[in-house]
């Protein structure tokens, strides 16, 4: 943890081919995937997430290449806001994961998750963006009609998420599942954010549960501010960071690709993929 990487052109090239070999990895497994026929939810989004690592490390390799190669000093900014989607992917994954005793629990999750997307779409684009429309009234209660119907159409496709004509809440939707009451109490059966997520891998993984402080230091990246500006710069300790959130990208997948294949050989590709990388802190 806290490992310090002197940041040179050498150091860049063991990573870069590291996160390489990751997408060629990602890549077989999502073309191998569409042969699979793959029908459980829980594999399902298992599976999404871990090939929506890819375009990411896609991203973070590309601003990489133009840092060392054309001295794009700044790109550190965008790499940070990218590996933090990437870290926060690799949570939920593993968050799901600590209930793979009972499966119904993973899909009551992620109905869980699927609930805060729902709201924020319908409370917020749906319902309160056309009062930002400068349009005609006419058109804009056309708008507001189809929304209407938008909103039918998502009660008849999507019923878990709907008590009656009304969104539901998070404690409805557990408590639907009878295995809700193992792991979850009053206080925190209506509760689903990263610190919840990240305490029930604490609980799972200790160790591992070190992605979550990771995670947290490039959600400093979101926002500006003023005095620690420069913590976006690339230095030995950021660059240790961006190494560090990398190896717990890596083992992250290494929980989750055993869900979404019967191969065997991911895992050994995965070790391999991960002792190269030991290079950098030599």
């Amino acid at each position: 943890m806290g490992l310090e990487i002197v940041v040179t052109k050498e150091k860049y090239d063991i990573l870069s081919k590291s996160i390489n070999n990751m997408m060629v990895l990602l890549k077989e497994i999502s073309c191998n995937s569409k042969n699979a026929n793959i029908n459980e939810k829980y594999k399902i989004a298992l599976l999404e997430i871990t090939i929506r690592i890819f375009p990411n490390l896609k991203a973070i390799d590309t601003l990489l290449f133009e840092y060392f190669n054309n001295n794009y000093k700044g790109l550190h900014l965008s790499i940070g806001l990218i590996m933090r989607c990437c870290l926060e992917d690799i949570i939920l994954g593993t968050y799901l994961l600590t209930f793979k005793k009972e499966l119904s629990m993973i899909n009551t999750e992620i109905d869980v998750k699927s609930l805060q997307f729902f709201k924020s779409y319908i409370n917020f684009i749906v319902e309160k963006e056309p009062e930002f429309y400068t349009l005609e009234e006419e058109k804009v209660n056309e708008i507001k009609k189809e929304n209407l119907n938008t909103i039918k159409n998502l009660m008849n496709k999507f019923p878990v998420f709907y008590e009656g004509d009304k969104l539901t809440n998070i404690t409805n939707i557990r408590r639907k599942n009878v295995n809700s009451k193992k792991y979850f109490n009053e206080k925190t059966i209506g509760e689903i954010n990263m610190y919840e997520m990240y305490s029930r891998i604490k609980e799972n993984d200790f160790k591992f549960s070190y992605i979550y402080f990771l995670y947290k230091f490039y959600c400093l990246f979101e926002h500006y501010t003023y005095y620690p500006r420069n913590i976006i710069e690339l230095n030995p300790d950021s660059f240790g960071k961006l190494v560090v959130s990398y190896e717990f990208i890596c083992r992250g997948l290494q929980k989750i690709i055993p869900f979404v294949t019967d191969s065997n050989e991911y895992d050994s590709k995965l070790s391999k993929i991960n002792k190269n990388l030991k290079k950098m802190s030599e």
